[in-house]
């Protein structure tokens, strides 16, 4: 490993040095492409003092001395996520370049590599029978979504994405290299299962536990906008005591609402389950049908939430009539505020019984998840008119960078709060890692 020289330095002339201590490149201010890389992605990042790309855990690790050496802040940027906190002046650590997937057959894990997608680690895994407990949009960092959570199309049956790690190898904001697990370092471990992405160093890579799921039964049913509030109704009791192989939700938008879901269990009790709604009312559009893991994306189109506009959410525990028109109202075009889509989502399940020792407890311990997307303006109106039906808690990988900041805290319970805190405060006094979740170090 190459050292960077610790000798007094300008801030061009360090950089210069940077560039001679990595495999990968380099971009600062003015150089060429400096501006169409912090661009990339979902949502462009401010004015990073540098941009590193990554090619290697050693490259994330002299990133990192080198930011601590200059007295700036570490920003981390994986394949297909949006942009966090302002990261002015920061040092932005791009890791999609590092996309090596690693299946053990024999224990049935996956070392991933901090950029490598979803589809990119199912690709792997589906060659041998196995799959991920993975999100749902499969050009996503799976690194990234795990450290958020991970919510998907199994969590009902097999918990987030972030039950699933068995280790991470975490570049420290000391600019260590260490082995975290939970017989390594427990606590360190519990922190960033859940709540670790971008606040307590930069994961390079994770080994995930997967399973022997073969084809599931999945897609979508569309209605007209007219059906909004019968559909729903109907779904709620539909969903009642359905067990956990199936997670579900209903999609509402000014023209349409729409029936999503997965079974994982035997495709022909899936089959007959949907079935039930194909006899109650022909749909506009019917998917539902046997798929592979990779094949889950349609399910739920990520077109139905773009990554630049504006998104809320808030849980609740029960649908009650009232909170149904409520949502069935605020899609419409003459409504305002409103929202240009509505999901409801069940969870529940395995997710909600292993909330209670996750860092992410509180934000996913509810039964149902109500996103708003493509609202025109401040999310809190919307919020308000909710807010005598939900708990107060966010699933944040749903929400914009502002209120990802502003709603930290509502996510977790009071014991994770100071648990969490306490982890940051060992690992990170400097509070170096503060462009992902706004924790008190």
């Amino acid at each position: 490993m190459t050292h960077l020289p610790h000798v007094p330095a300008t801030r061009s002339e360090a950089i210069d040095l940077l560039r001679d201590a990595l495999t990968g490149a380099v971009l600062a201010p003015g150089d060429p492409n400096y501006d169409d890389v912090r661009r990339a992605g979902p949502t462009p990042w401010p004015a990073p003092a540098a941009i590193v790309l990554a090619t290697s855990t050693d490259d994330i690790v002299q990133a990192v001395r080198f930011a601590r050496a200059q007295h700036v802040s570490v920003a981390v940027r994986s394949s297909g996520q949006r942009a966090g906190a302002a990261a002015d002046g920061a040092v932005l650590i791009d890791t999609s370049r590092l996309d090596r997937v690693a299946v053990d057959v024999d224990c049935c894990t996956a070392v991933v590599d901090a950029g490598a997608t979803w589809a990119d680690v199912v690709a792997e895994t589906e060659r041998h029978g196995l799959t991920p407990v993975l999100g749902e949009w499969s050009q996503r960092s799976a690194v990234s979504d795990t450290l958020s959570g991970g919510l998907g199309w199994l969590a009902r049956r097999h918990g987030f994405a972030s039950d699933s790690v068995v280790s991470f190898e975490l570049v420290t904001p000391d600019g260590l290299v260490v082995a975290v697990s939970a017989d390594t370092h427990p606590e360190l471990f519990w922190a960033l299962s859940g709540a670790g992405d971008g606040s307590l160093g930069v994961v390079a890579s994770i080994e995930l536990e997967l399973h022997p799921i073969g084809h599931v039964y999945a897609g979508r049913l569309l209605y007209p906008a007219e059906h909004a509030l019968e559909v729903l109704t109907r779904w709620r009791a539909w969903i009642t005591g359905t067990r956990p192989e199936l997670t579900s939700s209903v999609v509402l938008t000014p023209r349409t609402v729409s029936v999503h879901g997965c079974w994982s269990g035997a495709v022909d009790a899936g089959r007959k389950l949907v079935d039930e709604w194909r006899m109650w009312r022909a749909p506009d559009g019917d998917d539902w049908s046997e798929r592979s893991i990779a094949a889950t994306d349609g399910v739920c189109d990520d077109r139905l939430f773009p990554t630049a506009s504006i998104m809320t959410n808030e849980w609740a525990n029960a649908l009650r009539d009232e909170l149904l028109d409520e949502l069935v109202d605020i899609t419409r075009r003459e409504t305002e505020p409103a929202a240009g889509v509505v999901e409801v989502r069940l969870v529940g399940g395995a997710a909600r019984s292993r909330s209670g020792a996750a860092a992410n407890g509180r934000s996913r311990c509810d039964q149902f998840l109500i996103t708003l997307g493509e609202i025109e303006g401040s999310p809190l109106p919307l919020r308000r008119r909710l807010a005598p039906y939900v708990t107060g808690s966010v699933y944040l990988d749903r929400t914009d960078a502002t209120e990802r900041l502003a709603r930290t805290r509502t996510a977790f319970g009071d014991e994770q709060w100071g648990r969490l805190c306490a982890v940051k405060a060992a690992l990170d006094p400097n509070d170096r890692f503060r462009h992902g979740l706004l924790i008190a170090g």
